[in-house]
């Protein structure tokens, strides 16, 4: 951090530390993407708590900051986001609290938000998509049966639906 940068940051400013977190994330060799995300998000959170009036000293923060964050989160984007920013920010605290910048994360406890499926979707299937989970063997592709069951009858002709060993 520059003088410049320490006039008009305070020490432990969350905003101020973003920077040290970002060469951190370097460091450990996480792909740029990732590092963006989770720079984006701790900004993100910065600037949502500096514009509700909440703290933005790192050891200030508290879970009750974190959980209006996130409902705002919930408010504006998809459960998905919000859920996507609650991981960024465990990262954040656990380095916070590596670095000693806090005595301890206020996320401890804390649990994503349910990320539920849209009307009409269902809940995601175990065989990733691949066919349905209803016994049906025509599955959702329509070609003979699930992705385990085509695999069969490639390997072992004898083990399709059918054949006398079904």
């Amino acid at each position: 951090m520059t003088n410049a940068d320490a006039s008009t940051t305070s020490v432990g400013e969350l905003s101020g530390l973003l920077a040290s977190w970002r060469l951190h994330l370097e460091a450990a060799n996480l792909s740029p993407r990732t590092i963006r995300a989770y720079t984006d998000d701790g900004a993100l959170f910065a600037a949502c708590l500096a514009g509700k009036g909440m703290p933005t000293v790192a050891a200030s923060i508290r879970r009750k900051h974190v959980e209006a964050f996130i409902v705002a989160e919930l408010e504006r984007t998809a459960p998905s986001s919000a859920a996507t920013r609650h991981r960024s920010l465990q990262q954040l605290f656990n380095w916070l609290d590596e670095e000693g910048e806090i005595t301890g994360s206020p996320m401890v406890k804390m649990r994503p938000p349910i990320i539920l499926s849209p009307p009409g979707r269902g809940a995601p299937s175990a065989l990733g998509g691949m066919g349905k989970v209803t016994g049906d063997p025509s599955g959702a592709c329509g070609d003979g049966g699930t992705r385990r069951e085509r695999a069969c009858r490639r390997t072992r002709p004898a083990c399709g639906p059918g054949s006398p060993g079904a």
